[in-house]
């Protein structure tokens, strides 16, 4: 690999943007889940629980803010709300969720972020 004049190296790749990562997104349909009528609210989301995965994986980050997770829901399954699942707030289905843990964060400012739950036996 050769360095060019800016000190960057020609063959490294540059991260792709979010809007370009939506419009790929976009082209792969996701398998729509069928739900029977009378269904509880948690069942619902035992059904579904691989949208919130989803929203999650999409940023490839360690930890991802609930604002962020609420804007990339809105924009892959534009049909979401937190009252489908009995929840009042998104924080609230992610706490639900096995594989997540909600925490309260005043690294720049307080918010909530979520991160995948480490499991203590593993340790």
């Amino acid at each position: 690999m050769e360095a060019n004049d800016s000190g960057k190296t020609e063959n490294q790749e540059k991260p792709i943007s979010l809007s370009a990562k939506l419009k790929l997104y976009k082209e792969n349909p996701r398998v729509k889940v069928k739900l029977e009528s009378g269904e509880s609210f948690d069942s619902i989301l035992l059904k579904e629980s691989s949208i919130f995965d989803e929203a999650f994986d999409f940023y490839e980050k360690e930890k991802v803010t609930l604002s962020e997770l609420g804007f990339i829901l809105k924009k892959i399954h534009p049909r979401y709300t937190p009252r489908r699942y009995g929840c009042k707030s998104l924080g609230a289905i992610y706490e639900k969720l096995d594989g997540y843990e909600v925490e309260q964060t005043e690294e720049a400012g307080t918010y909530m972020v979520v991160r995948m739950r480490i499991d203590k036996e593993k340790e």
